[in-house]
C-alpha cells in the first residue's frame, strides 16, 4: 500500500513539474527572453546588472522640455537593462517576436505607445504598472533593416516616466 501511494505522489509531482515546465517555455520573462538569444549568431546584447546602476553614483539631473530628471533616483531603481539587436533577416527574428509577445500578455504589461511610420519603423512601448510605479518597461523597434528588443526590470516612478515620454514627443 505504502508503495502504490508512492508511486502515486511520483506520479502526481512529475506531471505538476512537467505542467510548470511548459508554463515557463510558453510564457518567457525578459531576462529569459535575453537569455534565449544573447549568444545566438548575429545577436548583438547588452545586459547591465542592479550592482552597475549601483555602482554609477549620483548622476547629474538631465534637462528634458524644461524640466529636470533625476538621473541617480531613477537609475538606481532598476535591477537590470537588457537589450538585443539582430538583422531582420536573422532566423531567429520570429521567434523572438513570439516570445515577446507572449511575454507582455503573460505578466500583464499593456501597450503605451505604439508608432508606425511610412518608412517601415514600427514602434511598440509597453509596461507594468504596480500602484502608481511601473515595474517594467518593453520596448520592441523594427524596421526594413533590423530589430531592437528591450527590457527595463524595475521600479521607475510615473512622474519621471512621464518627463521622458513627454521630451520624445
Amino acid at each position: 500500500m505504502k508503495k502504490l501511494v508512492s508511486l502515486l505522489l511520483l506520479a502526481v509531482f512529475s506531471v505538476t513539474v512537467s505542467a510548470q515546465t511548459q508554463m515557463i517555455v510558453e510564457s518567457p520573462s525578459g531576462r529569459g527572453i535575453y537569455n534565449k538569444y544573447s549568444d545566438e549568431k548575429g545577436v548583438s546584447a547588452v545586459y547591465i546588472s542592479k550592482s552597475m546602476f549601483n555602482l554609477m553614483g549620483k548622476l547629474p539631473a538631465v534637462e528634458m522640455n524644461d524640466e529636470d530628471i533625476n538621473l541617480s533616483e531613477l537609475v538606481k531603481s532598476l535591477d537590470g537593462f537588457y537589450l538585443l539587436e539582430f538583422s531582420n533577416d536573422n532566423a531567429v527574428r520570429q521567434s523572438l517576436l513570439n516570445d515577446v509577445k507572449k511575454f507582455v500578455k503573460a505578466d500583464n504589461y499593456e501597450t503605451l505607445m505604439e508608432i508606425k511610420d511610412d518608412d517601415g519603423e514600427n514602434v511598440r512601448i509597453y509596461i507594468r504598472s504596480l500602484g502608481d510605479d511601473v515595474k517594467g518597461l518593453v520596448m520592441m523597434i523594427s524596421d526594413d533593416e533590423s530589430s531592437t528588443f528591450i527590457f527595463i526590470d524595475g521600479k521607475i516612478s510615473r512622474e519621471n516616466l512621464e518627463k521622458i515620454l513627454s521630451s520624445v514627443g
